[in-house]
């Protein structure tokens, strides 16, 4: 490298995470992140695949010290560590690929990535590590369970028992461990020569460009994630190859031994955020920011608390009362508690949803597209209510369902339709959230047309889930207690259980990790459009409308994932071990927990939209109030003379003078 390369290579803007240069790249901070900050996104993703798709099986496995899946759950537990530990270690070589070639190149010189090439190499690494890890559910190599009973993976003692096995362990050795590792060093030494050639091009070390430091920095950073991601694994390669090498294999290992080296490799799951946190001042401030969610909670009134916070403290409060010796009377005390929260739950569902809907239909004319997923959200609420609240009521009242087989088929059909469709269409506001948050200061128009397609698939994949059951794969029954109905959980085993796990990942967790996803990317192009205005208080309504709708989407996507969390564990521990090994009453609260999902949203919506409150009031004619009082709530809305422009899209109240009548309308920012 010569000197004016050198110095070039010192002068340039580093291409890195987190991080600008100069006060040109304001605009360039709106526009998104650079290409290779994706590969930091999709380690991330990795990652938290890895934790939501493997650690309730091995954390449940731990409890009962045994596993608790039969051979279907050993192979999805195998083939998710598979996927995604080969999809981490593939992401961790193309970042050191991208880095070097990155490293000391001019910036006009053309050799940057662009976000296309970017997407393509993550699709490359995905499909790379789909294949490895399709292979020995296809034949070749095979699933089994470790030494230790907890988990499982690839059965490294096959490669003494057949040619199969043997060739299995040696390919997957080489071209997912050795080699990736071999191109890491080879990558980072390459990084450390260019940077030390560099520096050797700058006479005094004081003088160093801001922007060699911040090269150096992040290649170091890079570098910690690498190794520590190397050193994590090592351990348990070391063991899984003295398995397949010594005559004794698994036996000769003790349990204890083989366990602390699996332990050990799952924490590579977890550091990454550390060392985030340690060397990038740009991630450190973005999670400083993120404390205005606490704050929210923390600031509101304990009348605006979730309501299950008042009936959980009552639940106490009777338990108290009754005491710890109470037998036959404790369990009525839990029926009593029980049938007054399902009549609740439905009354404040009915209610709520009922005036998403009625404000919803008074603006279908001003409503914009991304809105009629709120409205189709509200549908799903209101229509479990209304399709299942009557019976599981009438069956809580008399201690034992009501209805024969056809009815609690029905029952649970209608539960699994609607509660699909609702996690559905919250993946997809999120999508539509974080798809407008790209540009924030010329947001993309969503058309109808789209949205309507958007509602039309989400309705078509719960449908597909439902009547699934119905086809022969899976089936419905009765829950453990006996009010209620949804899929016999612990009758489905064996073979049935593939209907399951494949259900669990596909209806619970990839939705979730979009919604985390979306919702997160979301976060931080608000961070980034916040710090490019040097004025906060120059900073535009837009942005500040979008982190307040941001705000409610990610408070409604908790409070469903939250409330559904507790039933869906109780229900993959009745798959994985056996329902009679859970005490009716406490399957009982997690499926009241979860009807509450039907619940939180308009109270979400009354809370933090001051539109949605201010077209609530505006139904008071429904209580035999005239319509006066809403003309003198709008005119006192607006005593400081003030009136939005005809195209404002901020939440409140706009008044027109048509003749001598006073026409109050509510214009309101939505989804």
């Amino acid at each position: 490298m010569g000197k004016r390369a050198e110095h070039d290579f010192m002068e340039r803007d580093p291409v890195h995470p987190g991080e600008r240069c100069g006060p040109r790249h304001h605009s360039q901070a709106a526009d998104g992140p650079e290409g290779p900050e994706l590969l930091t996104v999709n380690l991330a993703l990795t990652d938290i695949g890895m934790a939501l798709s493997m650690y309730p099986l091995s954390i449940a496995s731990a409890f009962s010290h045994a596993w608790i899946g039969g051979d279907p759950a050993c192979v999805y537990y195998g083939l998710m560590g598979s996927l995604f530990s080969v999809a981490s270690i593939m992401t961790l070589t193309a970042l050191a690929v991208v880095r070097y070639l990155i490293t000391g190149t001019h910036l006009h010189s053309g050799n940057r990535f662009e976000k296309k090439s970017i997407v393509t190499l993550i699709v490359f690494i995905w499909l790379y590590a789909g294949l490895w890890a399709v292979f020995p559910v296809l034949g070749w190599g095979r699933y089994g369970p470790e030494p230790f009973g907890l988990a499982c993976s690839v059965d490294w003692a096959g490669y003494r028992l057949s040619l199969n096995g043997s060739t299995f362990i040696m390919a997957i050795a080489v071209a997912c461990t050795f080699l990736p590792c071999a191109a890491i060093v080879i990558s980072y030494s390459g990084i450390a020569w260019k940077l030390h050639k560099a520096y050797q091009a700058v006479e005094s070390h004081r003088n160093l460009p801001r922007s060699g430091s911040l090269e150096k920095r992040f290649t170091l950073m890079a570098v910690l994630i690498s190794s520590g991601f190397i050193v994590s694994w090592t351990p348990y390669v070391v063991v899984s190859f003295w398995t397949m090498f010594h005559s004794e294999g698994r036996d000769g290992i003790a349990p204890a031994v083989s366990l602390l080296p699996c332990l050990f490799a799952k924490c590579s799951t977890a550091y990454n955020p550390f060392i985030y946190y340690a060397f990038r001042r740009s991630f450190r401030r973005q999670l400083r920011q993120l404390r205005c969610c606490w704050g929210f909670w923390v600031k509101l009134p304990p009348a605006d608390r979730p309501l299950e916070d008042k009936l959980a403290a009552d639940g106490r409060r009777r338990s108290r009362e009754e005491g710890p010796g109470a037998g036959a009377g404790a369990g009525a005390g839990l029926w009593g508690w029980g049938r007054g929260q399902e009549l609740g739950w439905a009354l404040l569902s009915l209610a709520g949803n009922a005036l998403v809907l009625i404000t919803s239909f008074k603006r279908r004319r001003h409503m914009k597209a991304p809105e009629l997923l709120s409205v189709n959200l509200a549908v799903t609420d209101l229509g479990a209510a209304v399709s299942m609240y009557p019976l599981s009521i009438a069956s809580a009242w008399s201690h034992s369902w009501l209805g024969g087989e056809p009815s609690c088929v029905y029952y649970g059909l209608m539960g699994f339709l609607f509660g699909v469709a609702s996690i559905g269409t919250l993946t997809a506001m999120a999508l539509v959230r974080f798809t407008v948050s790209l540009s924030l200061q010329s947001p993309k128009k969503i058309s109808r047309r789209s949205v309507h397609v958007l509602v039309a698939c989400t309705w078509l994949y719960a449908l597909l889930w439902a009547l699934l059951p119905l086809l022969g794969w899976g089936h419905y029954g009765p829950e453990s207690f006996g009010v209620s109905c949804s899929l016999a959980w612990g009758e489905m085993k064996g073979p049935e259980s593939s209907f399951i796990l494949i259900l669990f990942f596909m209806v619970l967790v990839l939705p979730a990790l979009l919604i985390i996803g979306c919702h997160f990317g979301s976060a931080l192009r608000l961070r980034t459009a916040y710090r490019s205005v040097n004025n906060i208080g120059q900073i535009p309504s837009a942005f500040k409308k979008q982190r307040k709708l941001v705000m409610i989407a990610v408070l409604v996507s908790v409070g469903f994932i939250s409330s559904w969390t507790p039933y869906a564990v109780v229900s993959l521990w009745s798959v994985l071990r056996s329902s009679a090994s859970i005490p009716p009453e406490l399957s009982l609260l997690p499926c009241f927990f979860a009807k509450a999902s039907t619940v939180y949203n308009p109270l979400i919506y009354y809370c933090y939209s001051k539109a949605f409150r201010n077209e609530v009031r505006g139904l008071r004619w429904l209580c035999g109030r005239g319509s006066a009082s809403v003309e003198q709530d709008s005119t006192a809305g607006h005593a400081d003379g003030r009136r939005e422009p005809a195209g404002a899209e901020s939440p409140g109240l706009r008044t027109t003078r048509r003749g001598e009548r006073t026409v109050v309308s509510v214009v309101r920012t939505g989804w």
